[in-house]
């Protein structure tokens, strides 16, 4: 039998609609770190403004640019 690999793709209006009053602090990772309950509500604020729906179009090195991050 083939296996077959699941690709999910999260979609931020739905979070922003359906789970914005919850805390989402781990709900995002980008580079192996957790994503605290600001930075996560800032990196979807940031995509939608950008019209991005889903976590798997997110260039995680512009979002580690909007969040300040340093390489």
């Amino acid at each position: 039998m083939a296996h077959q690999t699941m690709h999910l793709r999260t979609n931020l209006r739905g979070i922003r609609n359906n789970f914005w009053d919850k805390n989402l602090s781990g709900w995002f990772a980008i580079g192996g770190r957790d994503l605290t309950d600001e930075e996560a509500r800032k990196m979807i604020e940031y995509a939608l403004e950008h019209g991005i729906e889903y976590d798997s179009d997110i260039d995680a090195n512009e979002i580690k640019k909007h969040l300040g991050w340093e390489d």
